[in-house]
């Protein structure tokens, strides 16, 4: 009998395949220029018909004064507990890469286009948050010197569950696009019911929407840059990896918690944390990850925590568990940090959730499982018996502002970042620029919260 596993690999590699033609149709290739590019997918705004029309929301100004903690959404194995109310900031600047005419002397270089759209990640809930409103988010666009109105309309339920934001620019020129943005969030530490959650089987019937869309193909965990051409990841070293590590047992022979549970402790004892993850432009600044493909990292057992989190996404899904990646901004022991690329209090991280669908209660818990992490704690797992600290319990999640699923937006809205992915895309009419320079910056500030809120819930 073919297994739960393999139907579901099969199916994504046909996608994949399929998806990958239509890439190489438009013809992408990662150009030859000193500036590292990592090449986006590109679309044409009528591609996004009618039945993609996102929600419209006006935003308004963040509320700094006191505010009370969300209902939380009730699952029987997983608590979110010890409340934070946290703002996140983000900064972005795109600007056109210095140019030289023949005689090797400077010329103007602008942004001219009849209008663009910034498309960015504002994530609804994780595991280990909740409570985020567009609504309440302030953003800020500027071509130049020239600013634009911050409305945003909202694409929700995307692949993996993200959620993003669309922010339209008209016809503008500038030599630079600037992009802030400003939204609050609730933030969790979570407690597992490990035992009880060991009790859940494989569904019978279909996985509920959102953890389908998991098994879509994702650009750095499907595919990506491959010898100058965009293209699929090489899956075979991570399927015979799985097939070692289960000793040869079907994924689906085991409930699904144990199976999550035995291939995080492999990962944890199979690649060490050996870089940073960043890119940096000539500036200095954060020009966004730096991220080889997932076969690439198990092969040669070194990574970073974002190459990390990806791999066990990629294994997860391989063995027909729903996963996703989350990287979020820690804001360290004491709030109000900048994130420079520098400093180890605070700084992005990254991890993975795998879902949890309860069919005798209709019940879907993303479950967080922190594997770099656990490698800083010890290069070995303990017995499969035992609890793990950061997987599924977690005590540090409360302090860290979720981002991203995704580290480029997903297709549809397939669009262009510049050196290193960076959570954002760009969308220009009528072309975008083939060369410019790119930073990121992420800081986050606290928000009280009113006594009587602070209970939680199970």
């Amino acid at each position: 009998m073919t297994s739960h596993a393999h139907r579901l690999t099969s199916h994504t590699a046909s996608v994949l395949s399929l998806f990958v033609v239509a890439i190489a149709a438009l013809g992408l290739a990662v150009p030859a220029h000193a500036q590292r590019q990592r090449p986006q997918p590109t679309i044409t705004k009528d591609q996004l018909g009618p039945k993609d029309a996102p929600q419209h929301a006006t935003p308004g100004s963040t509320d700094s004064g006191a505010v009370p903690v969300p209902s939380q959404v009730q699952s029987p194995f997983l608590t979110q507990e010890l409340p934070k109310s946290l703002t996140l900031m983000v900064r972005l600047g795109i600007r056109q890469a210095d140019l030289v005419d023949g005689k090797g002397m400077p010329t103007e270089s602008d942004f001219t286009f009849e209008e663009a759209t910034v498309v960015f990640p504002v994530l609804d809930r994780t595991a280990s948050s909740s409570g985020s409103d567009v609504t309440k988010a302030k953003a800020e666009v500027s071509v130049g010197d020239t600013q634009f109105p911050g409305n945003v309309t909202v694409k929700p339920n995307m692949n993996s569950g993200a959620r993003f934001g669309y922010w339209h620019i008209p016809a503008a020129t500038g030599a630079s696009v600037s992009f802030t943005l400003e939204y609050p969030m609730f933030c969790f530490n979570t407690v597992f019911d490990e035992e009880a959650a060991m009790k859940v089987a494989w569904p019978t019937g279909k996985w509920p929407t959102v953890c389908t869309s998991t098994f879509e193909p994702q650009l750095y965990l499907d595919y990506g840059p491959v010898n100058g051409k965009v293209g699929p990841y090489d899956t075979k070293p991570i399927d015979d990896n799985i097939t070692k590590w289960l000793k040869g047992q079907s994924p689906d022979s085991m409930p699904p918690v144990l199976l999550a549970k035995t291939l995080a402790g492999a990962v944890q004892g199979s690649v060490q944390i050996s870089t940073q993850g960043l890119n940096f432009n000539k500036n200095g600044e954060i020009e966004g990850l730096d991220l080889k493909s997932p076969a690439e990292t198990l092969t040669s057992r070194r990574g970073s925590q974002f190459e990390m989190s990806a791999l066990l996404t990629a294994v997860y899904r391989r063995a027909g568990l729903p996963a996703r990646v989350v990287v979020g901004f820690d804001v360290g022991e004491d709030d109000d940090k900048l994130f420079t690329g520098k400093k180890k209090e605070n700084a992005l991280r990254a991890w993975t959730e795998f879902a949890l669908w309860d069919e005798s209660t209709k019940t879907l818990t993303w479950v967080p499982v922190d594997v770099p992490r656990m490698r800083k704690s010890s290069s070995r797992p303990r017995g499969v018996d035992r609890e793990w600290p950061f997987f599924g319990t977690h005590d540090e999640l409360n302090r860290v502002v979720p981002i991203a699923h995704h580290f480029h937006p997903p297709a549809p809205i397939n669009t262009r970042a510049y050196g290193s992915p960076a959570f954002y895309g760009l969308w220009f009419r009528p072309d975008a620029p083939g060369i410019a320079i790119q930073h990121i910056a992420f800081s986050a500030i606290s928000t009280a919260q009113r006594g009587s809120d602070k209970t939680n819930s199970r």
